[in-house]
This record gives structure tokens, sequence and C-alpha cells, in this order.
């Protein structure tokens, strides 16, 4: 082997580094950005869970206050608050 053959054999080895670290340095990149995609969708969907449930709790509410038979309406009004 002579000297041309062994300096090509290692900027060959140089290349497929500095490729290897830009695809890894890329990789990591997407994976970030992934992980914060699905921390934002859980949020989301956690927000969603809490406003269909508040919204039950108030369309319970309002059927007790309309319905005449509520025990919302049977009990005794002295005026005092």
């Amino acid at each position: 082997m002579n000297l041309k053959t062994k300096s090509k054999k290692g900027s060959s080895m140089v290349t497929v580094l500095i490729i290897g670290l830009f695809l890894a340095l890329a990789g990591m990149a997407v994976l970030s950005l992934v992980i914060k995609n699905l921390v934002s969708s859980r949020h989301v969907y956690e927000q969603n869970l809490a406003f269909k449930a508040a919204e039950a709790g108030i369309e319970k509410v309002m059927t007790k206050i309309n319905d005449e038979t509520s025990p919302v309406y049977n009990f005794p009004f002295d005026g005092k608050i």
C-alpha cells in the first residue's frame, strides 16, 4: 500500500463519520419534535376531557333546575339566605 491509498482511506473514514454525525443530529432533532408533538397532543386531549366534564356538570345542574320535581325546589324557604 502506498501513501495515496492510505490517505484516501482516511479521508473516506472522515467523510463517513461526518455524514453519520449529521444523520444522528437530524434524527435527534426529529425525535425531539415528535416528543413535543406528543406532549402537546396529550395536553389538548386533557383539555377536551376537562371541558366535556364541565359541560356535563352544567347540563346536569340545568336539568335539575328545570325539573319541577327536583329536590332543588322542594326545600322550605324562609326568606333568609
